[in-house]
């Protein structure tokens, strides 16, 4: 990480010493040793979108203080030093894995303009790996042995301790032991279970190939353009361990290959095609978080609902996003997935211990 910093801040910073780099570094590291940290707002600084003024003042004093020349005028060097945080949060920092995966990665399809290439790559690299390795699940054989040598463990010890009352403080070390090990195998049994269960969910989702939002069984007479959100809104309903199966995007584009394929829609057209109930079952499902710039698809729905008319709403988004909407274009799939992560990010901070995070 200390390489990575070195070579990103190089690049913004041409000119920049050696040791102000290390002064930049120290700076960001003791800036990590804060006991809370606002991810949604350092998401934000790192694709240079707008944030809350207080935290940029703050962000800003921080590093101030350990170098009287430092200021907020540069955007590009604070981008680079929120992103840097973010990464040495996710190297070291397990409380905050899921919501820096989720944040970075609900905007990086739509904002793919970025100041760090590298560190939406590493954020998707680290994405995968996790959900893989969340759903690594331990061979059933051993599972159960280990359950049972635990309870057998457990029995002789008592027997022992029948026989024989004096002399026993290993013993009872040793029980203690035995049920903890018996508290950890009934938590592998609870994320096994909730494994089962998600995926028992999605199973069924793709093989009943019916969209219980929508109401019907999807087929061609349905364009995937008028379907693409609501899949994607349903498949994060299911999702029970985040940040999400590593398949999500193979299980979106199965069910979008039931519908009818039309052409690449920007997210103007993509809001609009969805009816007015459906706009409010997907914002009352997942309420955005402040303004809703970390969740750019729920911010447009949620600007549409307060506005019918197309140029009022897409007015106000442009304003809060800075990103003209009728410019953001994706394919169907890409649609389904933006959505989908949002929604994940959604249930990351409104679930919380519940989803991990």
């Amino acid at each position: 990480m200390r390489v990575d910093f070195s070579e990103w801040y190089s690049r913004i910073c041409l000119d920049s010493e050696s040791d102000i780099i290390e002064t930049r570094w120290n700076t960001l590291k003791a800036y990590c040793d804060k006991d809370e940290h606002e991810i949604l707002e350092l998401t934000k600084l790192f694709f240079e979108l707008p944030a809350d003024e207080s935290f940029i003042k703050n962000f800003v004093e921080f590093y101030n203080d350990d170098d009287i020349s430092f200021n907020g005028n540069n955007k590009r060097e604070i981008a680079v030093l929120a992103g840097s945080t973010l990464m040495y949060l996710l190297e070291n920092n397990r409380e905050y894995l899921n919501k820096i995966l989720l944040a970075i990665m609900s905007l990086a399809l739509i904002h793919k303009d970025v100041i760090i290439p590298d560190i939406i790559k590493k954020i998707e690299e680290k994405f995968i790996n996790i959900s893989v390795q969340l759903r690594e699940i331990e061979e059933e054989q051993d599972f159960e042995e280990s359950i049972l040598e635990n309870i057998k463990a457990n029995k002789n010890l008592s027997e022992e301790l029948d026989e024989n009352t004096e002399n026993n403080y290993d013993m009872f070390n040793s029980i203690v032991q035995q049920i903890v090990n018996l508290g950890d195998n009934q938590i592998k049994l609870y994320k096994r279970l909730n494994v089962h269960r998600e995926e028992s969910k999605i199973l069924s989702w793709i093989v009943g190939k019916y969209s219980e939002n929508l109401q019907r069984k999807l087929n061609k007479k349905l364009n995937q353009s008028k379907a693409a959100l609501v899949i994607g809104k349903e498949l994060a309903d299911k999702v029970n361990i985040l940040p999400g199966p590593y398949a999500s995007r193979a299980f979106l584009s199965n069910m979008l290959s039931l519908c009818k394929d039309d052409n690449k829609k920007s997210l103007i057209e993509m809001v609009d095609l969805l009816s007015d109930d459906m706009k409010i079952i997907i914002v009352e499902k997942y309420k955005i978080i402040d303004k809703g710039i970390n969740t750019p698809v729920l911010m447009a729905i949620n600007d549409a609902i307060k506005s019918d008319k197309c140029e009022v709403w897409k007015h106000t988004f442009n304003n809060s996003f800075n990103i003209q909407a009728e410019s953001i274009i994706l394919d169907n799939l890409d649609w389904a997935y933006q959505l989908y992560l949002e929604c994940l990010l959604i249930k990351c901070y409104n679930g919380g211990n519940s989803y991990g995070c």
